[in-house]
């Protein structure tokens, strides 16, 4: 992979091509073009985090969710959500969500993402919230 570094996370879009999110103190986000066999960097995220998660939505957007690293991301909650918008190729700040970290994110059929369990302060969780593009 071009610039992404550490362990990554990555989701089909629906044009074909993958996006790709690093993790870690350079935390980049890439678009892979099999057509191509090309990557595009869409640039660092705004702060470092730790796994990363990225979720397609039906209307071809894609959500990525990211707990942030130590005492980055101020007034967010910790954990930060940004939309990758295929019409503008890049990606945008949405805000928080909800802090934790080591849950799982997934798509359901009406698009909504299910972000389900994860770890604060050494706590197992066992809830779930949903965000609703």
């Amino acid at each position: 992979m071009a610039g992404v570094l550490g362990l990554c996370h990555a989701a089909l879009l629906s044009d074909g091509r993958v996006l790709i999110v690093g993790q870690g103190d350079h935390e980049q986000a890439e678009i892979y073009n099999p057509k191509t066999g090309t990557f595009s960097s869409l640039g660092a995220l705004p702060y470092p985090s730790w796994l990363p998660t990225v979720s397609p939505l039906k209307d071809g957007r894609a959500l990525v969710t990211a707990p942030a690293i130590g005492d980055y991301a101020p007034g967010t909650g910790g954990l930060a959500a940004e939309l990758f918008d295929p019409k503008m190729d890049g990606l945008v700040s949405i805000g928080a969500i909800h802090f934790r970290s080591a849950y799982t994110a997934t798509t359901l059929s009406d698009s909504s993402v299910l972000l389900a369990g994860g770890v604060i302060d050494n706590t197992y969780l066992n809830s779930a919230i949903v965000y609703c593009p």
